[in-house]
């Protein structure tokens, strides 16, 4: 295996669009995945997530590999319900309040519609930024 070690990047045609190494890494999502919130909850693909709790309808806990830092890391996620009649405006939202639902080792997430109901995810993808 052979290491690189340097502290910029830099385009091989444009000394302008360099990027300072620690930019890449505290911007790189830290955790991502992909997961079947219906019926049983299935990972379908990830990327440092252990394992996801199915804590009742459209209510998840993301279990990480790695723990992150502290509680300050952000997520975003989308998902697709199987309502099929297209008033749905699916969002991914935290459950209750941040200080209870969201650690280092854990997050937990809703999946929510229009009428801000809790409904599970036929497929759900969520992503998480910040320092482990």
């Amino acid at each position: 295996m052979s290491t690189l070690r340097t502290d910029t990047l830099v385009d091989k045609d444009h000394d302008a669009d360099s990027i300072d190494v620690s930019e890449l890494e505290s911007g790189s999502a830290k955790a991502w995945v992909s997961f079947t919130g219906e019926g049983t909850v299935t990972i379908n693909n990830d990327f440092n997530v252990n394992n996801i709790g199915d804590n009742g309808t459209g209510d998840y806990s993301i279990n990480f590999s790695t723990n992150f830092a502290n509680a300050d890391y952000v997520f975003t996620g989308t998902f697709d319900d199987s309502w099929g009649s297209g008033s749905s405006c699916p969002h991914v939202m935290p459950q209750g309040n941040q200080g209870n639902t969201q650690n280092g080792n854990v997050c937990r997430i809703y999946t929510k519609d229009t009428q801000n109901g809790a409904v599970d995810a036929r497929r759900a993808y969520v992503s998480f930024i910040g320092s482990q």
